[in-house]
């Protein structure tokens, strides 16, 4: 009197009695369990925006900040998540997204040194509030080729470094001098 479905298609039962039998038909389909992917967590830059979209068929949104359309345009930071209903089921799935701050490039004035002082220019990367803040997408590339954050100065020179962080690219640059110590003759 049961049968277990595992496969799509027709399926008949034929029941008889004394008094006679009757047949029936049912048609079983299978819906494809939807992907839910939003993607990686993004970093975008200020001023940008962005839109997450899905296309399920047969499906209901709702998204962290109460709206059920089938996408949300992404204009600050934060965590954006959806729940997707079907027949399958409820489906969810989130991402971060951040805005960095603008950098702050700042070598400092000129310097002259003595020729026993050392001095060592960092670069690294300060943000609006004051700290120091390096990441995988921020590059440096001083004057002569090295992308260090810092660069150790042992000879007079003008030292420039170009920094790189994805929305923008600051320049930057410092002369030092290294001079004789002054020596009396008496």
């Amino acid at each position: 009197p049961i049968i277990t479905v595992r496969e799509a298609g027709t399926y008949s039962v034929t029941v008889s009695d004394d008094c006679g039998s009757t047949t029936q038909s049912v048609e079983i389909t299978y819906i494809d369990v939807p992907q839910v992917n939003l993607g990686a967590d993004l970093e975008l830059c200020p001023g940008e925006s962005t839109t997450l979209e899905l296309d399920i068929t047969d499906a209901t949104y709702l998204w962290q900040d109460g709206s059920t359309e089938s996408s949300i345009t992404v204009k600050s930071s934060g965590t954006y998540a959806v729940s997707v209903t079907t027949l399958c089921g409820v489906i969810t799935d989130e991402l971060e997204v951040t805005f960095p701050s603008a950098i702050n490039l700042d070598l400092g004035e000129n310097q002259q040194l003595c020729d026993e002082q050392a001095v060592s220019l960092d670069a690294s990367v300060t943000m609006n509030n004051g700290v120091s803040v390096t990441n995988a997408n921020t590059t440096y590339l001083w004057q002569d080729g090295s992308t260090s954050p810092t660069f150790e100065v042992t000879e007079s020179g003008t030292y420039e470094v170009t920094i790189t962080n994805g929305c923008e690219t600051l320049t930057d640059a410092i002369e030092v001098t290294f001079g004789q110590g002054v020596s009396v003759d008496l």
